[in-house]
């Protein structure tokens, strides 16, 4: 699946949450728990941009796991560990997930494709 937003970098991540600017997407899978979440993103990145991740686990209320993108033409993956997680263990009900993007210039809108 492949996603994008145009102008997702905002300067903060409160901003990028206020603004609404972030991908969201939904897994239906019962009676599992979650490992890790992959993605790629490609985007022009002028500077480091950085990202994180909220669930509906917990009403999007804290970021689950973050990173940073630092090269000039990003076209690689990114990871987070999701194991220690306590609302997306022994999950049974669909979970939406939120990506932020932030900081750094960019000149692309970001894209990313779930894994």
């Amino acid at each position: 699946m492949c996603l994008f937003i145009r102008n997702a970098i905002n300067t903060s991540e409160a901003n990028a949450i206020t603004a609404g600017k972030f991908i969201t997407f939904t897994v239906i899978l019962l009676d599992t728990s979650f490992n890790s979440l992959a993605f790629s993103y490609i985007g022009t990145v002028g500077s480091a941009a950085n990202f994180s991740v909220r669930s509906s686990a917990d009403s999007y209320a804290t970021t689950i796991g973050s990173g940073t993108l630092t090269t000039l033409l990003m076209d690689g993956g990114a990871s987070i560990n999701l194991s220690s997680v306590p609302g997306l263990q022994n999950v049974s009900t669909a979970q939406t997930f939120r990506v932020y993007f932030w900081g750094g210039a960019t000149l692309r809108p970001p894209r990313a494709s779930i894994m």
